[in-house]
């Protein structure tokens, strides 16, 4: 995956709005994955994914919608952007392969 920016999580964050709470976990870690594989996609056929871009997290989100930006007083949006967050963290602490 390409490195992550502030408006990728928020893209990321802003995606998981459109879903149940229990299912954003889920979907958070598919759309990280998902632009893992773009990225390995680009650099391997020099085109984007036609599905997750090109391989940056908010390029994998677009495709699950985009409700209105919400603010931090918005607890629904604060708790997606901290799932995002430490999806990541949790991604960066596993050990390579």
């Amino acid at each position: 995956m390409r490195a992550v920016l502030f408006g990728d999580i928020e893209a990321a964050a802003r995606a998981l709005l459109t879903c149940p709470p229990d299912a954003r976990e889920d979907l958070c870690d598919r759309m990280l994955a998902e632009a893992g594989l773009a990225d390995r996609y680009v650099r391997r056929m020099g085109r984007l994914h036609p599905l997750w871009g090109n391989g940056t997290l908010r390029d994998a989100a677009r495709r699950y919608g985009s409700p209105p930006a919400q603010g931090f007083d918005d607890r629904s949006y604060c708790t997606c952007f901290g799932l995002v967050l430490k999806a990541l963290c949790h991604r960066r602490e596993k050990p390579s392969m």
